[in-house]
């Protein structure tokens, strides 16, 4: 489970959970969602935006379930595109690290290292988008 800000950069990674595991489980158990709970407040800079697997709360916005009211069609329509990022900051994470494209086999007791593999990604992204680093392809083509 990863939030993405607008600029495409990673602002939280949960990679501790099985590729199984749905995203609103390890929201709902992790540290972020403890601490916007507990300080009973949203986030100072916005909102988050989740699918209709989460719960609607003070700082999580979920779309309509059947929107009926054009109003409401619109909203999900805004939601859906806002929440297009984190699809978008994905996609040129794997892009950046081809080593994400596929699955990662390897024994249970190592599968720590997956997940710290992981985070390393989305850190160098992170820093490569601060500092305006272009993508390139595999044969070192700027694309």
């Amino acid at each position: 489970m990863s939030l993405a800000s607008l600029g495409r950069k990673f602002t939280n990674i949960s990679a501790n959970w099985p590729g199984s595991t749905h995203d609103s489980h390890i929201f709902n158990t992790s540290n972020l969602c403890h601490y916007l709970e507990t300080n009973n407040r949203g986030l100072a800079d916005g909102l988050i935006l989740g699918d209709s697997g989460y719960a609607c709360r003070p700082f999580l916005m979920t779309p309509y379930l059947n929107p009926r009211e054009r109003h409401q069609q619109r909203f999900n329509r805004a939601h859906s595109s806002t929440r297009s990022i984190i699809e978008r900051a994905f996609g040129i994470l794997k892009r950046r690290f081809h080593v994400l494209h596929s699955e990662v086999r390897m024994k249970p007791e190592k599968v720590c290292r997956v997940c710290r593999v992981f985070g390393a990604c989305a850190v160098l992204h992170n820093i490569a988008l601060t500092r305006n680093e272009p993508l390139e392809d595999v044969c070192g083509v700027h694309v």
